[in-house]
This record gives C-alpha cells, sequence and structure tokens, in this order.
C-alpha cells in the first residue's frame, strides 16, 4: 500500500513539475497588463517582420512544389510546320515540299534509385524549416515587444517627472524674481536659478521628442501603426504578485529530461537531414534511370511530285526509355563530399548549440534569482519613502516643513517609484526570458506538430 500511494505521489511530482510553471506563469508582464496582451496578439500577425517571415514560408511551400513535381508524370506536346525542298540524284529536279509534325507524349519516372523522393523530402523538410524559423522569429519578436512596452512605461514616468520638476522650477524662478524684487538676494542668484530652468526645459523637450519617437517605433514594429499613441502608454509599472525567485527544480528538470526539443537543435536536426538527402542524391547521379514513356506522333506532308496526293504517317509508340549521365566531370563526387562536410559541421554546430543552451538556462535562472531580489529591495525603498512623505505632509500642515521641503520629498518619492518600475520591469523580463528558455512560455509554446516534423 505505501508503496502503491508512493508511486502515484512520485507521478503527481514530475508531471507538476514537468508541466508550465503556474506561479511564473501569473508573473508575465501581460498577466498585470491587458493592453500589452492585445498588443502581443496583433503583433504575432500584423508585425512587417512577422508578416516577411510568413513571405519565406510561402516561398518554401511554392519550392516543396517544385521538388516534388519530378515524382508525377508529365505530358508535352510539340507542333512544327516547315516548307522544304530536296534536291536528289535520282530526280530531274529539285522536289518542294511542306510538312506538318505533331507529336504527344507522356513519361512517368520508374526507377531513380529514390532520387526523386529525397528531392521532394528536402523540400518538405524546407517547410517544416522554415515555419520552425518563423516560430523563433515570433519568440525573439514578442520577447522584444515585452521589454520594449515596459521601457515605453518607464520613459513615459521620467517624462512624467520631468515635467513635475519644471512646474516647480518655474515656482523656484517666480519666487527668487520676487526676493529679487524684494531686495532679498542679488541679481546673479536669480540669473542661475533662470539657467537651472532653461536648461530643464530644454532637455524636457528633447526628451518629449526622443519618448514620441520610441513610440513611433513600437507602433510599427507591431503592427499597430498610428493607432499607439504617446498617450495610450500607461505611467505605471504595476506591482508583481508574489514575486518570487524560480522553483530550483525547473531549470535542472528542463536539463535532465534534454534540449532536444529546443527549436534551435530542432532546425540543425532538420538540416542535418537536408544535407544527408543531398548526399544521397549525389551517390546516384551517375547510375541510369528508367522512365515508362508513351505517346503518338503524326507527320503529314505534300510534294511537287504529286500535289493531288497528301503523304500522312501516324506513329504510336510505348515502353520503356533508359538514360545515363556516364560522367560530368566529377560534380557528383564533389556534391557527396560537400554534404558529408556541411553534415559534420552541423553536428559540431548542434553539440555547441546544446552546451549553449544548457548555459543559457542556468543564466537565466540566476539572473531571475537576482531580479526577484532586487524587486524585493525596491519595494522596500519605495514604501519607505511613501512612509516619508507622509511624514512630511504632516509636518507640512502643521507648520513644520517647508513647501520646499515637502516638494523635495515628493520628488524622492517620484525617483523611488521609478527605481521600483524600473526593478519591476527587469524581474518581468527576466521572468519572460526563464520559461522561454525552459520553453514554458505560455505566450508561444513551441508547436510540437513542428518540433516532431521531419526528425
Amino acid at each position: 500500500m505505501h508503496v502503491f500511494f508512493g508511486g502515484w505521489l512520485l507521478l503527481a511530482t514530475t508531471l507538476l513539475q514537468a508541466g508550465e510553471p503556474p506561479e511564473l506563469a501569473e508573473q508575465l508582464p501581460e498577466a498585470v497588463l491587458p493592453q500589452l496582451e492585445e498588443i502581443l496578439a496583433v503583433a504575432a500577425e500584423a508585425s512587417p517582420r512577422m508578416m516577411a517571415w510568413n513571405l519565406r514560408v510561402a516561398l518554401a511551400e511554392e519550392d516543396r512544389r517544385t521538388r516534388g513535381a519530378g515524382i508525377y508524370p508529365s505530358a508535352s506536346f510539340s507542333g512544327q510546320y516547315r516548307y522544304q525542298e530536296e534536291d536528289r540524284n535520282t530526280l530531274s529536279s529539285a522536289e518542294t515540299g511542306e510538312r506538318m509534325i505533331f507529336t504527344a507524349s507522356v513519361a512517368q519516372p520508374l526507377y531513380h534509385w529514390g532520387a526523386l523522393r529525397a528531392n521532394r523530402s528536402v523540400g518538405q523538410i524546407a517547410v517544416a524549416l522554415e515555419e520552425n524559423r518563423l516560430a523563433e522569429a515570433r519568440r525573439l519578436l514578442l520577447n522584444q515587444l515585452r521589454g520594449d512596452y515596459l521601457r515605453l512605461i518607464l520613459a513615459h514616468k521620467r517624462l512624467d517627472n520631468q515635467r513635475r520638476q519644471i512646474v516647480l522650477s518655474a515656482e523656484g524662478v517666480a519666487r527668487d524674481e520676487a526676493r529679487f524684487e524684494a531686495g532679498l538676494i542679488a541679481a546673479n542668484a536669480v540669473g542661475g536659478t533662470r539657467a537651472a530652468h532653461d536648461r530643464a526645459v530644454n532637455q524636457l523637450e528633447r526628451a518629449e521628442y526622443e519618448y514620441a519617437t520610441a513610440v513611433e517605433r513600437f507602433g510599427t514594429l507591431a503592427g499597430l501603426g498610428e493607432h499607439f499613441t504617446p498617450e495610450s502608454v500607461p505611467l505605471v509599472v504595476p506591482a508583481v504578485p508574489r514575486a518570487a525567485a524560480p522553483p530550483p527544480y525547473l531549470a535542472a528538470d528542463y536539463i535532465r529530461r534534454g534540449v532536444d526539443e529546443d527549436l534551435r537543435l530542432v532546425q540543425i536536426d532538420q538540416q542535418i537531414r537536408q544535407q544527408e538527402l543531398f548526399e544521397k542524391i549525389g551517390r546516384v547521379r551517375l547510375r541510369p534511370r528508367v522512365n515508362l514513356v508513351a505517346g503518338a506522333s503524326q507527320d503529314e506532308g505534300t510534294f511537287t511530285r504529286d500535289f493531288t496526293r497528301r503523304v500522312s504517317t501516324r506513329i504510336y509508340f510505348g515502353g520503356v526509355a533508359v538514360s545515363w549521365n556516364i560522367f560530368d566531370g566529377y560534380a557528383s563526387r564533389a556534391v557527396t563530399r560537400s554534404a558529408q562536410v556541411r553534415q559534420r559541421q552541423l553536428q559540431r554546430e548542434r553539440r555547441e548549440t546544446e552546451a549553449a543552451i544548457e548555459q543559457e538556462v542556468r543564466r537565466r535562472e540566476h539572473l531571475l534569482d537576482h531580479a526577484a531580489r532586487d524587486l524585493r529591495f525596491a519595494e522596500q525603498g519605495l514604501e519607505s519613502r511613501r512612509g516619508q512623505v507622509r511624514l512630511a505632509r504632516e509636518d507640512f500642515e502643521a507648520g513644520r516643513f517647508s513647501r520646499d521641503q515637502l516638494n523635495q520629498a515628493e520628488l524622492q518619492l517620484a525617483a523611488a517609484e521609478l527605481s521600483a518600475y524600473q526593478a519591476r520591469t527587469d524581474y518581468f523580463l527576466a521572468v519572460a526570458e526563464f520559461l522561454s528558455a525552459i520553453d514554458s512560455d505560455p505566450l508561444f509554446h513551441a508547436d510540437p506538430r513542428l518540433i516532431h516534423a521531419n526528425r
């Protein structure tokens, strides 16, 4: 009984660990920013980058049809009309005539040593390869858009802080001008305050231009066009629900199960399979090829010896045709050796990529752990600043703090909010990159039909 219960417990634990970790999936940025989820859904289809990749898939599909056409029957028709003149020593004069020749034929490849089917398989693998590249490009794009959107929120927040500082700076200039008119400060003090204000205004104008440009670039990349405006970007990066370091078993289990289903390795495997087929095709290029042929031919003509009589010849044929390229200048040998060398290159690349993926998984786990710690420290600092501002407001209302002191405390709070938003952004992106590294991101989890295609 204990063994039975223990077995079920072990199985349940394994299934939970192998599945998508729900705690981290809830801490992706689109989980707290619904508008980002809508943007990603649009970008996955309407982004110019995705449209370009879709065209590559369409081209691969047409190439597949071209490569596969060789295994089907081919039909041909030819027609010829000619005027001819024959001068033979058996005739007293030259003989002229008109001839019309028509030929229709059908050929079906019978035996080509597997070269035609191998060529068709090359095209099929090419389609699957482009589809996997499309999936990888989508993964990179959506992760980039996640980061760019969060960075736009940070830029919007910095811009808002600068605007608040400009307002306070303008108030400071007005106060210094009033004090100067009252004879309380010198003219150079007013000039210094005004110069600092002018520099801040110039910096704000530049920041506004850079922010608007960044918004425009994001809208173009995401395929949103003019529908995405600077005003549509929020000012707050929401708090992270239950921020924590990744469970220790996730990365270890992913590496232990093997990283063979990573799209980068799948693409290399497919390229190796293509080169194996190219090698097979090269080995049989100089072997005889057998085709079934059938057709009909008609030859009609009239000649000067008897214009009233029209000569007509009909021929029906069918049988087997053999073609044999005996020597091609060592081209077949070059094709075979090239495919073998390319296979060795890809196999070495696969080993290096597999090791790099394992290192990347461990690195992403490490970065997520530190991002969780940094976020905890930033949230603690934000709470501390909020408490200080509450005390400053109470002191200001009681007359113990001046307006400048209260403004300074509020500016420090705005800076702490920006630091916390930056830490939240880093954590959100660390979660997204980690889930993507272990193939557990629910947004663009690899399609298993692509993973196992032509393996």
